[in-house]
């Protein structure tokens, strides 16, 4: 589905979000930009009309390469679910982890990696656990909780991944309008720089802490799974 609940809130909330941004911050501005260096060319209609499809162009382009961005710059590595399993982690307490290993034993026939293993094999390890959680996702599709969850998570990295666009789009335009000697613009660029540089740093601790209050979830229902 195109417009289920995860895609209008984990997908088009952040690009709204840089949406509402842009039109407050920078729109205004390149707006009159815009009509001056177009005057003799189109009408004033004609130049906010182009402004507007050019704004909306590029939030079209956040909404489809934020996730693309923040998962390639941002989630390098091991999954948080993935590191929590480790037997060499200790955010899950020894007594939870035993229950998780022996349900998995039980489900999957399947152990966690000793951590004798870990230590001579990290990625065929990591592997291991990668494939161990994605049964348990799978086991618990359309689960409510974890799909809230999963909403949260996909909201956060969605919206660190397009505030770094735009930081590295602004950053780019004040670059040309120093060059450019256009004092107002540069102003307004560095304005957003700024605030989206705010979002960003926001953006990358909600997306930490909703990647853990995932993790712990998924092996809360995972405990109170029957089979």
């Amino acid at each position: 589905m195109i417009f289920d609940t995860y895609e209008i809130k984990a997908r088009y909330f952040p690009a709204v979000i840089n949406l509402t941004l842009l039109y407050i911050i920078w729109y205004p501005t390149f707006s009159d930009y815009l009509s001056l260096k177009m005057e003799h060319i189109v009408n004033a209609t004609v130049a906010n009309f182009m402004g507007h499809t050019i704004l909306l162009a590029y939030v079209y382009f956040i909404f489809l390469f934020s996730r693309y961005v923040s998962k390639t710059l941002f989630e390098r590595g091991p999954l948080y679910t993935s590191r929590m399993l480790s037997l060499k982690n200790q955010e899950l307490d020894k007594k939870t982890k035993k229950i998780i290993s022996l349900k998995i034993k039980e489900f999957y026939n399947m152990s966690l990696p000793t951590i004798d293993f870990e230590n001579k094999n990290k990625e065929d390890a990591n592997k291991q656990r990668e494939m161990i959680i994605s049964q348990i996702r799978n086991d618990l599709r359309g689960n409510k909780i974890l799909y809230n969850r999963n909403i949260e998570y996909g909201f956060a990295r969605n919206l660190r991944g397009g505030t770094f666009i735009s930081l590295i789009t602004f950053l780019l335009l004040d670059v040309f309008f120093y060059f450019s000697q256009n004092q107002i613009l540069f102003n307004s660029c560095m304005l957003g720089l700024c605030i989206f540089f705010t979002l960003f740093l926001c953006a990358s601790f909600m997306q930490n802490k909703a990647s853990k209050d995932y993790a712990y979830t998924l092996f809360e229902q995972f405990i109170s799974l029957k089979k």
